[in-house]
């Protein structure tokens, strides 16, 4: 799962996890002792309470998990990128991206031409956001050419659609 909201103040919050409809609820002292981080995924053992609602239990912070995408759409300020596997995970989003996080400039028209990866951070709206962004190729048919003329080919195997790889 991912830790999706903490109040420090009632020292609890609640994890999102793509195997269960609801989320998980997470007491502070459940939580690996330093600092508790918005976004970051966990492992842990789910209990029920009894009243059926689902508790993490002796939760351990997970390495990230890098998704590969492609960007969907892009504005001034921000845009989207399609990918599958994190579509899933998070409920059927489209993952949310600033452009601050972009690593280069890159122009509306050519963002869908551009296959990227990146780890996903939960904002605080609940929705994915796209954090160390880095582009894996640009992905055009054999028959495109970019804008510098040249003819491109399609992603390397590490980004596959939908493919997610788990961070070094």
């Amino acid at each position: 799962g991912v830790l999706k909201s903490f109040n420090p103040e009632k020292r609890y919050g609640f994890i999102a996890s793509a195997s269960l409809d609801a989320d998980v609820f997470v007491l502070r002292s459940e939580l690996p002792e330093g600092n508790v981080e918005i976004g970051r995924p966990v492992g842990f053992d789910l209990i029920f309470s009894s009243a059926g609602q689902p508790q993490a239990r002796r939760v351990e912070w997970s390495a990230a998990q890098r998704f590969c995408g492609r960007l969907k759409s892009l504005g001034d300020e921000y845009g989207f990128i399609d990918c599958p596997e994190a579509r899933r995970a998070h409920g059927g989003r489209d993952v949310f991206v600033t452009r601050g996080q972009l690593p280069w400039e890159v122009s509306p028209a050519d963002a869908a031409l551009l296959e990227v990866s990146f780890v996903i951070a939960v904002n605080a709206r609940g929705q994915p956001q796209a954090k160390d962004v880095q582009v894996e190729a640009t992905c055009l048919r054999d028959d495109t050419e970019s804008a510098s003329g040249s003819a491109s080919t399609t992603a390397p195997s590490s980004c596959e659609e939908g493919q997610a790889t788990a961070a070094a």
